[in-house]
Order: C-alpha cells, then sequence, then structure tokens
C-alpha cells in the first residue's frame, strides 16, 4: 500500500488522478491489466480508451469542484455525477474493450443508469427523524450503466492488516494484505432494494455520526496484527478491540470470527467488559498446517483505522457510496419540496445527509484512486501509524 503525506488530501488525490489525462500513461495503464496490445487494431483500441479515461477525469474534477463549490441545495447533483465520471473511468482502465463508451452507445439498454428510484416519504414526513433516508430506496436494474461498471470491478477486495517480524535483535513493521473478500457477482444484485440508511450504516468515517443520531449497527474499531516471531518460531494474528459502543455490539462482533474445528485450540479470546473491548488471537508454529479462519467484514475509515461489522459486508464501499450519491441526486433533482424540507428541518436525517454529501465529496476519489493504483494507496495529513 502506497501512502503519502500531504497537508491538501483533495490536491493531491487529484493530481493523482490527473496523470490518466496523459494518453500514454494511460495507455501503459491499461496494457498493464490486459498485456501489451497483439496487433493495431488493439493498440488503436487502447489509445480510444485512454482519451475516454481522460475525458472521463477531466469532467469528475468540475463537477466534484461544482460540488464543493454548492450548498446541500443542488451539490448532490453535481456529486453523482461526478461519481458517474469515476465509475466510468474504472470501467475504461479494467475493461477489456467492450466496455469502451462508444461500443455501449450502440445498444439501447445501457443508455440510463441502470439503477431505479423510488421513496414512501412524503414533504412533511421528510422533516421529522430518519424519513427521508429510511424510505429511500434504489434497485439494482440488469442492463444499464451501474451493470457495465460494476461487472468491471477486481473480484477480490484486498484487506490489510500491519505486520510486526521479530528477529533476535530487531523488528520491522509494515502494513501488508492478508487476505481478501471476493465482491458478489453482478447477477446476485439484480433486483435488490437497498435504502440510504441501508448504505450510511456501513460507511466508517460515519460512524460516530451514527452513534450520535442512535442508529444501532453492531460495529467496533479492530486494529488486526499479524505477528511474526522468528526466535520462537511462531506465527500470530491478533486483532485488538478498542471498545464498541455496547457489550452486546462487540460480542455480535466477536461472532464473526470463525475457525475450523480441527484448530479451535489455536483461537483465545481475552475480553475487557469494562470498556467492551478485548483481544481475539490465532496462534500457530511456523512449520505446522496453518489454521482456516475468517473474521469479521472490515472497513478503513480516511484516517485508517478499521471499523469491523457483525453484518457481512461484501460490496466495495465505492459502490455503497454511489449508491448513496445516486439517491441523494433524486431526490435533489426531481423531489425538490421533498429535499428543501427535509435539510432545512436539520432532522436528524439532514444531519446525516449533509455528512454523507461531505464525505462522498472527500473520499469517493480517493477510492477510485486507490482502486486503479496497484496495491492501494492511501492519502493522508499523518505519517503511517505503524511506523510512529
Amino acid at each position: 500500500m502506497e501512502w503519502i503525506v500531504t497537508d491538501d488530501i483533495r490536491r493531491e488525490t487529484w493530481r493523482r488522478l490527473f496523470e490518466f489525462t496523459n494518453i500514454d500513461l494511460t495507455i501503459e495503464a491499461i496494457a498493464a491489466r490486459h498485456g501489451p496490445p497483439k496487433d493495431g487494431s488493439q493498440r488503436q483500441n487502447y489509445k480510444k480508451q485512454a482519451q475516454q479515461v481522460r475525458v472521463c477525469v477531466l469532467q469528475a474534477k468540475e463537477y466534484f469542484d461544482a460540488a464543493e463549490a454548492s450548498t446541500l441545495v443542488t451539490s448532490p447533483n453535481h456529486a453523482y455525477y461526478g461519481a458517474i465520471s469515476l465509475a466510468s473511468m474504472l470501467m475504461l482502465l479494467f475493461g477489456d474493450g467492450s466496455k469502451s463508451l462508444d461500443v455501449l452507445r450502440r445498444d439501447n439498454r445501457n443508455s440510463h443508469h441502470g439503477l431505479h428510484f423510488s421513496t414512501g416519504c412524503d414533504a412533511k414526513r421528510a422533516a421529522s427523524g430518519l424519513a427521508l433516508v429510511d424510505e429511500t430506496r434504489a434497485e439494482i436494474l440488469e442492463n444499464g450503466h451501474f451493470s457495465n461498471w460494476y461487472q468491471t470491478l477486481p473480484r477480490a477486495e484486498q484487506i490489510y492488516a500491519i505486520h510486526v517480524t521479530v528477529m533476535e535483535s530487531s523488528a520491522n513493521r509494515s502494513y501488508r494484505p492478508v487476505g481478501y473478500y471476493e465482491i458478489p457477482l453482478f447477477n446476485t444484485l439484480i433486483g435488490k432494494k437497498l435504502t440510504v440508511i441501508d448504505l450510511l450504516k456501513y460507511l466508517p468515517d460515519l460512524s460516530t455520526d451514527l452513534f450520535r443520531a442512535r442508529i444501532g449497527v453492531a460495529r467496533t474499531k479492530i486494529t488486526h496484527q499479524v505477528e511474526v516471531n522468528v526466535p520462537q518460531r511462531r506465527i500470530s494474528n491478533v486483532w485488538y478491540v478498542h471498545g464498541a459502543a455496547s457489550l452486546a455490539d462487540r460480542d455480535a462482533v466477536l461472532a464473526g470470527f470463525e475457525i475450523a474445528p480441527e484448530f479451535m485450540e489455536s483461537m483465545l479470546y481475552s475480553e475487557d467488559d469494562s470498556t467492551a473491548g478485548g483481544i481475539v488471537r490465532i496462534a500457530w508454529r511456523i512449520g505446522e498446517p496453518t489454521p482456516r479462519f475468517r473474521w469479521p467484514s472490515p472497513r478503513d475509515n480516511m484516517s485508517r483505522d478499521t471499523i469491523y461489522y457483525a453484518d457481512r459486508v461484501e460490496t466495495p464501499e465505492f459502490v455503497d457510496m454511489y449508491l448513496v450519491a445516486y439517491q441523494l441526486s433524486m431526490l435533489a433533482r426531481y423531489l425538490p419540496d421533498m429535499w428543501i424540507s427535509c435539510i432545512e428541518s436539520q432532522c436528524k436525517a439532514a444531519k446525516l445527509i449533509e455528512s454523507a454529501v461531505e464525505l462522498i465529496k472527500k473520499k469517493l476519489p480517493i477510492l477510485a484512486l486507490s482502486s486503479v493504483t496497484p496495491g492501494g494507496v492511501t492519502i493522508s495529513t499523518h505519517l503511517e501509524p505503524w511506523k510512529v
């Protein structure tokens, strides 16, 4: 994982994304995924896709600039079209040519968002509680833009942890992949309906907002550390639970740790009920069979703190934030009376929407950049915590 320290995260994110406005660099990025062009026709196709990527990045920047310059009255609309541009960029970089924009335009089934918006709310109820985010939903359709870009995403999302290697007289700390989860196949998503609150619950940067709004979802901050002690010939996976909102939340998350029955003796729990924290450790000796185990769903916030959820979270965060942006945009554009009623009321839904839009503007471009950067990238105002 590449780690970039800067005093201006937004500026550095767009500086890196703007590398894809260079046709040669983008052709090289496409070739790195699909191999060098085999003939002149494929070379031209790579160039065509690189030119389309360039336009997507340029448009994404202007849409997000517009979102920054506007208020909540219209900013979700700008942010969603920025999200469309970033998703198109991913599709063109990950796709094999069949997803280039000119090819997709030949089929009328691709001429819509690929999502169906609906809400059961009204202007009066939108001004109170969580009604607007609880009753507004997006249904995933079989065809359209969402289908096209989702199907080009890598099938696996890597999971990272701190690695500590202890030698006789030294120790080395780094941040490396420790596993992955497979994202759902698109055909399993068709017809699925997700409300705004369904999606917001699992955005780790909104954890404190959700807690203050008393929206329950079992989660806790956890630090995962892999410890390799060479002198003792011992490997340990350790999860340090920093304290959940309640003992029930902690226990629900801990229930997500699973290990094959024959390795049960390799797993140890240590719980601290006074802080709703604890430690989970799976250890074995080097040379012995590696235990088969799995752990709860993790997502990282922008500071690289990891939030673990009791519920299984399978789709990439970029996908969930895109679906949130779509629904908020539809509300702002097509139901302005309901939208204004909500945001001017300063109800719970309004405060969550405000935080969500700010998060989309900041984090969605970073998630897009990390997706197209081999090994991923973090852009932060502080040094890597495992090096401090």
